[in-house]
């Protein structure tokens, strides 16, 4: 691969991006392109893409805008199918940067390259066999189970600081910018394909294709689970989102969004403290199922809460066949309720979760449950949660 505006200029784009690629040991062979030094980092640099050995299959760009339409037609010219614009002054400037924007596309199509950006924050891959961290974050990421799709690069950048905090690692990721060329239609299919990847993640702030993107996510959500992020629900957000990557939010049709959304399996978080709750479930292995709930605790209050909750978030919480009431009824409290939530009151014991949450597990009637224990005096916590772990891991749920 080529980093085209790499430089030995403390604190710039082009120096730590390249550190970077160094830094995480990249597997390949990487060729700086500057024709204002003679090395940096330690490897030999090249005065211009044509001076280069060999044509990069990779190429990552980092020039001012002017120049960019010139250096991606060298590399094109040259064989390289695959380049990363970080360089800004696009779309998202309007005026000439349309143009420029439009050149960029048309210099794509001829040579038939994958182009992501411009303006974007880059790319990386954790792969053993690959091990490339073509971004400027000042944090390396850390090997997951999570895919990662940003329009925002500097969102992306805060989200991997966020992530490494949690505990979350990624298997890829891809700033997408402005999406002169690959957009996340094109991206989610190929995240779903990596085995590595057990969830992606997306934060938009407009859909490049709404009906394509239908017809792509539904494909996807059927394999690995998709969580997005979207901006731009407020015509202030919009208008921000319009001068960040040049993208129409159409804030006003935000309901629209939520529709395609659930057409498409695709879960929407409304936070980013909520994205990662569900991306960090999805991440150790849960599956997606359907939306019917069963709640099951030993105390009312928190059961109707959560009830309340599933119900404003689109779940529903069937009652439950009277049949597996009748069961429940044979050892849990006769004071308890048992039509969803299924309160088993305050002195149930750990044998009682197992119990229960294999009969809900069992039943035709629910998808999920959600248990909630409420400490007491009467059950150390630790044998409650061994109970219920054993009722999970007898249950195909």
């Amino acid at each position: 691969m080529a980093v085209v505006g790499a430089s030995r200029r403390p604190e710039s784009v082009g120096a730590t991006l390249f550190a970077n690629i160094l830094k995480e040991d990249f597997t390949g062979v990487v060729y700086p392109v500057n024709p204002s030094w003679q090395s940096v980092g330690g490897v030999r640099c090249y005065p211009s893409v044509r001076a280069l050995p060999e044509p990069p299959e990779l190429a990552v760009i980092i020039v001012p805008a002017p120049g960019v339409a010139e250096t991606l037609e060298a590399l094109g010219r040259g064989g390289t199918r695959q380049a990363v614009i970080i360089s800004s002054g696009f779309k998202e400037v309007g005026g000439e940067g349309i143009e420029r924007e439009s050149a960029l596309r048309a210099i794509a199509a001829r040579y038939r390259m994958n182009l992501v950006g411009p303006n974007c924050f880059g790319v990386f891959n954790t792969d053993p066999a690959v091990r490339l961290n073509a971004t400027f974050s000042n944090t390396l990421p850390t090997r997951g189970s999570v895919g990662f799709i940003s329009q925002s690069g500097a969102l992306g950048a805060g989200i991997l600081n966020y992530a490494r905090a949690q505990g979350i690692g990624f298997t890829q990721f891809v700033s997408v910018g402005n999406r002169a060329g690959l957009d996340e239609n094109d991206l989610l299919p190929a995240l779903a394909e990596d085995p590595a990847t057990r969830v992606i993640l997306l934060y938009v702030e407009a859909l490049a294709q709404g009906r394509r993107f239908l017809e792509v996510a539904r494909k996807v959500t059927g394999r690995v689970p998709v969580l997005v992020i979207k901006s731009g629900r407020t015509p202030q957000g919009a208008q921000a989102a319009l001068s960040h990557t040049g993208s129409l939010a159409q804030a006003q049709s935000d309901r629209l969004f939520d529709g395609l959304f659930e057409q498409a399996g695709v879960l929407r978080a409304q936070s980013l403290a909520e994205l990662f709750q569900m991306a960090k479930v999805f991440s150790q292995g849960a599956r997606r199922s359907g939306m019917r709930l069963a709640v099951l605790t030993n105390s009312g209050g928190p059961g109707i809460v959560a009830a309340d909750a599933a119900v404003r978030s689109g779940l529903t919480l069937p009652a439950l066949p009277e049949g597996t009431q009748q069961n429940l009824r044979s050892f849990l409290s006769v004071n308890g309720a048992f039509r969803n939530p299924v309160d088993m009151t305050a002195d149930v014991p750990p044998r009682g979760y197992e119990r229960a949450l294999r009969l809900l597990l069992r039943s035709g009637q629910v998808d999920n449950v959600l248990v909630i224990a409420t400490p007491t005096g009467n059950t150390g916590g630790a044998e409650v949660v061994e109970a219920i772990l054993r009722a999970r891991d007898r249950s195909p749920k």
